[in-house]
């Protein structure tokens, strides 16, 4: 095992702990330590009085060796931890320090430790608990053990305590925020230290400062459940893709064999990808960007939140670990609570479909034309020809890239060559789409393929003559005269001097094409000379200003910032372009005019022979001589051509492809955007999807090779079609919302291409109330597949089933889509809203935009809430009655129903909102999306159980507590216990007391009951039993609490997020 002196950047390694923390709370004014320090390495809030005992809320301590930073004192912060203690490097914190941080920091309310289980830090905790009660303080203690690495059984010793601390800590850290008190605080720690699991991989364990570099692994080796501590892991396997990596690690981690961790499939989750030390970011993203999709291909899982960065590191350990955390409500709320934490990381939600398909690049305003390019039906010669020039030319360059790469990190960043390389091979994936009979659109789609992939100084060089390239495209005669091209060279002058801010004597390519563009060439074509003899004039100038370029030392682009001494290797990027084969130009030479190949040839020779005397430091006098020897065969290029072939391929073997190479150049820096490359399919048979209210019929059609829906309007309707293409391009990328593909404008019809959905909204109504039959067979057969998972539409009478509900909320976040850009959709209906399949569930999608308006006013905004009102109308009331209120006509047999009649409270609450708010602003799509009538019955016990703690906290006079018994009657009259009625139930009062009579007790109750039957609860699907018993006994009980939570306490942390449409 070879061992090498390790890097560091500190001043001494025996005090690096000492300097980290002075440095922690140098920087965050948030933070201070005991005056012990550094004997006593306690970081705590400075907010908290020391050592009073004022403290009114739970303190959350954690600690541990100081290795694994940012924990734990990074983590120190209102909402997170409230002390932390440090121990020296692998070691645990000694008794009296954590000893030490309890008595700073604890107040009346007592205090958790968060332990990691290690045996050093189980029995240093666990000591100085012992002697803190002992002491009078009130000291809670969890243990994390969330290691999945190791197979069962662990003996005594159990699972060590990884990443997933991290969670536990800000889960306790918000609870005691919110006031709980001590055994809640930690209870919910515990918990949440039970539904979380972590494992890692590491490439190279630590190296502690002051000692060498020990690579234990060996070269090309990796090592799973590898320790923070640097303690062996599970396996040493040889180093895998990181997709195989992922796969195995959540495979271990939700492993049925070993039991670990309580999540099942159908399961949603919370995923943190932590850095181990010097794993760059990139790596990261990478593996939480091939986890998230796993989640739900391999492990029908849903991704709640996902945090990225390095939160329980190893000093400089390379590697990561994932943490799966069960996403509860109660721990959702936690995680998403505000902390002042320095180093708590920022997480990402939302909804995270399957797939994600790209954002059609908009059209280029100066494309040749709009029209898709046609491929040739039979390459004619020229076709042939051309194809085995580029073929050739494309695969020289990619044998190249190693030596590219080798000059280039000599004067750059040693990346040329792979930069190159992903520009090669796009040109060969798009070669089948070329039209190689026309060889001016040829280049243009190679100037296509190299803008899409090619970046850096090469991207630029090539950028430079596209001046050269228009000029060429824009002739219609067959010859490219002489002017044209002494006009590009100008403007490709012109441009890098422009964007490098350079001119002769800063850039290379400058310093040999200035020459040749002055006086002789401009000169002898301005006096009408012959332009073989001026472009013989101008290529020497150009080889004298090549050759003064040897010896000169670089001021401008990368090679700038390198040493003199290291900038004699040929520059990398010029030789990709002499790097292609000699028969290239042989092959090419041969598709286009001889008058055309001698005015190409003689520009492009500058051009390489420049490039060539830029880089080369073997060209000689004699090559000069010869090169001038070429350039005057070039006066007779047919007898050139057909005479003297191996003369020209010995001249383009001593200066590379002088002719195609200074060609593609200009061609391939033809920026043009992506056009699209797909046509907009119509079924032959014109098979019917649906029929529009004015007109307009959907069939079925393809694009790109996927299943569209084609709307086909009237040329009438021209102007409707053009405003709902523009309001799909700017929403089109939002889930709720039907994907927009293309549009076109036919002789008789303008069409637009569409996401293929199942049905709409009204056809599904239709066909569970009637077992309507839809004419189109895949819309039929959609209904059956819906039928099949959703047994009922409608779970009891007035309440809609759970994936009915989604649907619901799906309009509400495709309207809010369209209100937060000032759009409306102004026409929406149950007929525009789509559902289609999504995973193993459904999703609702907003469709029609032909009456939409832009930049619209608040009130006109409410209009669309009112007609979402009347369709959630539709939902709720099982479409069986007309809404409430004027101006509708009664059809037959149908009854007009009044809301008030609804004895879902929730329901009833959420259309009042919606379609009878007369005194306040209806409410708004993000109010819907909240709105707890799409919450679970998990969420809503957890909120009353929050809600009573809160409560719990008021002056008895308070005004929450004043408009909570006025609205005692809405849920009850006289004593709430006789409703109870359960023996069994009853029997709690006697453990958690209050007088059943006011609507605070029945809430403390609920709280009660709840922490009584919790383990029963998360071991299954109970909760909607427990909120279902209660909810039928009390109807009115939730919207009453929910009322004034939301009046008197929406911005308080453990609330906000319910309520604050910015955090949503």
């Amino acid at each position: 095992m070879s061992v090498t002196p390790a890097k560091k950047l500190m001043n001494d390694p025996p005090g690096v702990v000492n300097e980290y923390i002075e440095g922690l709370v140098e920087t965050y004014p948030g933070l201070h330590y005991l005056e012990g320090f550094p004997q006593v390495k306690v970081v705590f809030r400075a907010d908290i009085p020391c050592g009073r005992g004022t403290y009114d809320k739970v303190a959350v301590i954690s600690g541990g060796c100081s290795d694994d930073e940012p924990a734990h004192a990074g983590f120190v912060g209102e909402g997170m931890l409230t002390a932390a203690i440090c121990g020296d490097v692998f070691s645990s914190p000694p008794v009296d320090s954590i000893l030490d941080g309890i008595r700073a920091v604890t107040g009346h309310k007592g205090c958790l430790l968060i332990v990691k289980n290690y045996t050093g830090d189980r029995l240093n905790f666990g000591l100085a608990a012992e002697e803190a009660k002992s002491e009078g303080f009130d000291v809670e203690t969890v243990f994390v053990e969330d290691d999945c690495a190791l197979p069962p059984p662990r003996g005594i010793a159990g699972r060590r305590g990884l990443a997933g601390t991290v969670l536990v800590q800000k889960v306790a850290g918000a609870a005691a925020a919110a006031g709980l008190s001590l055994a809640d605080v930690a209870a919910e720690a515990k918990h949440a230290s039970e539904v979380v699991g972590t494992m890692g991989v590491a490439l190279h364990p630590c190296t502690l400062p002051g000692l060498g570099l020990a690579d234990r692994l060996g070269p090309g080796k990796m090592e799973y459940g590898l320790g923070i501590h640097g303690e062996p892991g599970a396996s040493v396997n040889d180093i895998q893709p990181v997709d195989e990596v992922v796969s195995h690690v959540l495979k271990e981690i939700l492993s049925k064999e070993t039991n670990y961790v309580p999540i099942t499939p159908g399961s949603r989750v919370v995923l943190m990808i932590n850095g181990l030390g010097v794993t760059p970011l990139m790596e990261l993203v990478i593996a939480e960007g091939k986890a998230v999709p796993k989640f739900l291909v391999e492990h029908g899982m849903a991704v709640d939140r996902v945090y990225t960065g390095s939160c329980m590191t190893s000093l400089d350990m390379q590697g990561f670990s994932i943490s799966i955390m069960r996403a509860d409500p109660s721990i959702l709320l936690r995680l998403d609570a505000e902390t002042k934490a320095p180093y708590w990381p920022v997480a990402v939600e939302g909804n995270r479909p399957l797939t994600k398909l790209p954002v059609p690049i908009p059209p280029s305003r100066s494309a040749k034309s709009s029209e898709p390019r046609k491929l040739p039906l039979k390459q004619n010669e020229q076709g042939k020809l051309l194809k085995e020039a580029i073929e050739a030319g494309v695969n020289a360059i990619i044998n190249l890239k190693d030596k590219l790469n080798e000059w280039d990190s000599a004067v750059g960043d040693g990346d040329c060559g792979s930069t190159i390389l992903r520009a090669e091979k796009q040109i060969l994936e798009d070669f089948k789409n070329y039209p190689l009979n026309d060889s001016a659109e040829t280049f243009h789609e190679i100037g296509s393929s190299i803008g899409r992939s090619l970046g850096g100084t090469s991207g630029i060089i090539h950028t430079i003559c596209k001046e050269a390239c228009v000029q060429m495209l824009a002739s219609s005669h067959s010859d490219v005269m002489p002017k044209k091209w002494a006009e590009a060279l100008a403007a490709a002058i012109a441009a890098v001097k422009k964007y490098g801010k350079a001119g002769a004597g800063y850039i290379k390519l400058l310093d040999a094409l200035i020459p040749a563009l002055s006086t002789p060439l401009e000169k002898e074509l301005d006096t009408g000379g012959d332009p073989s003899t001026a472009f013989i004039i101008s290529s020497a100038a150009a080889l004298d200003g090549a050759e003064s370029t040897k010896h000169m030392i670089a001021k401008a682009g990368c090679a700038t910032y390198v040493p003199e001494e290291r900038q004699s290797v040929p520059d990398p990027g010029t030789m990709n372009l002499v790097g292609w084969h000699p028969s290239l130009v042989w092959q090419y030479i041969q598709v286009i005019s001889p008058r055309k190949v001698a005015s190409i040839f003689l520009y492009f020779c500058i051009i390489a022979s420049a490039f060539m005397y830029s880089s080369s430091s073997n060209c000689t006098f004699e090559d000069r001589n010869f090169y001038i020897e070429m350039v005057s065969l070039m006066k007779k290029p047919s007898t050139a051509a057909e005479n003297a072939p191996q003369t020209w391929l010995s001249f383009v073997t001593k200066f590379g492809l002088v002719c195609v190479i200074g060609l593609l150049a200009c061609m391939m820096a033809v920026v043009i955007t992506n056009e699209e490359n797909h046509n907009l399919v119509q079924d032959g048979a014109r098979r019917v999807i649906a029929k529009g209210q004015t007109g307009n019929i959907i069939f079925e059609g393809k694009y790109g090779g996927r299943e569209v829906a084609i709307k086909a309007l009237p040329p009438v309707d021209s102007v409707i079609a053009l405003k709902e293409v523009s309001i799909l391009e700017k929403v089109d990328n939002h889930p709720n919302i039907v994907r927009f593909y293309t549009s076109s404008k036919g002789s008789t019809e303008f069409w637009i291409g569409l996401e293929r959905c199942g049905c709409n909204l009204g056809q599904l109504f239709e066909s569970y109330q009637f077992n309507t039959a839809l004419q189109n067979e895949k819309c039929s057969n959609f209904l059956e597949y819906f039928k099949q998972k959703v047994n009922k539409l409608w779970i009891e009478d007035f309440f809609p089933s759970p994936q009915l509900l989604g649907i619901m909320r799906d309009i509400a976040r495709g309207l809010s889509e369209l209100h937060q850009q000032d759009i409306i959709h102004g026409n929406l209906s149950v007929e525009h809203v789509l559902v289609t399949q999504f995973g193993t569930g459904f999703r609702g999608k907003l469709c029609s935009f032909g009456r939409s308006k832009e930049d619209v006013s608040q009130e006109e905004k409410e209009e669309d809430m009112y007609h979402v009102g009347l369709i959630f109308f539709e939902c709720i009331t099982c479409r069986y009655y007309d809404p409430p209120g004027e101006g509708f006509e009664l059809p037959k047999k149908k009854k007009r129903f009044e809301i008030s009649k609804i004895k879902h409270c929730e329901a009833k609450d959420l259309l009042l909102g919606l379609l009878e708010n007369k005194d306040k602003p209806r409410l708004k799509a993000v109010d819907v999306i909240k709105h707890p009538i799409f919450w679970s019955a998990e969420q809503k016990v957890l909120f009353l159980t929050e809600a009573s703690n809160r409560l719990h906290n008021e002056a008895p006079k308070s005004s929450p507590l004043d408009l909570l018994r006025q609205s005692s009657g809405n849920v009850f009259n006289g004593r709430w216990s006789n409703i109870i009625g359960d023996k069994n139930m009853l029997d709690n009062l006697k453990t958690y007391g209050g007088e059943p009579t006011s609507l605070k007790s029945l809430l403390r109750f609920v709280r009660g009951s709840h922490q009584h039957y919790r383990p029963e609860l998360e071991a299954g699907t109970l909760y909607d039993n427990f909120y279902k018993y209660f909810s039928d006994k009390f109807p009115g009980l939730f919207m009453e609490v929910y009322t004034v939570i939301k009046t008197f306490f929406s911005q308080e942390p453990q609330f906000k997020r319910l309520f604050d449409d910015s955090t949503f």
